[in-house]
């Protein structure tokens, strides 16, 4: 049995199923009744967070100034609280029908040399 994370399209409720593997993609109506359901990418059971386990939740990864500002040449882009938040709810809302980003600009070293 393993725990799968799903979210309702009709109510933006957020709920767990505790299924068989075989059922992990069958359909799950939410606990309102709702139908048009997605299972998530869950981030749940990778915490901690950062190399060194140093951050128990998301919030926490975002509480560091010199995570969230890494390669950007020292401007943090999110000093707000709000906005946290927001990408928070955005990362534990991502599911398989989530568009990629293209990063068009990536700055340069951000994790090495930038590729020729």
């Amino acid at each position: 049995m393993a725990v799968y994370e799903y979210r309702c399209r009709t109510c933006d409720d957020l709920f767990e199923l505790r299924r068989p593997m075989s059922e992990s993609d069958a359909p799950a109506a939410c606990p309102q009744g709702h139908a048009d359901t997605v299972r998530l990418l869950s981030v749940f059971a990778s915490a901690p967070y950062l190399h060194s386990g140093a951050a128990p939740t998301l919030d926490a990864v975002l509480e560091n100034v010199t995570h969230r500002s890494a390669g950007s040449g020292g401007a943090d882009m999110l000093t707000s609280a709000g906005d946290r938040q927001a990408l928070v709810r955005f990362l534990k809302s991502i599911d398989r029908s989530t568009e990629p980003f293209t990063v068009v600009n990536r700055p340069a070293n951000l994790c090495g040399p930038t590729p020729p």
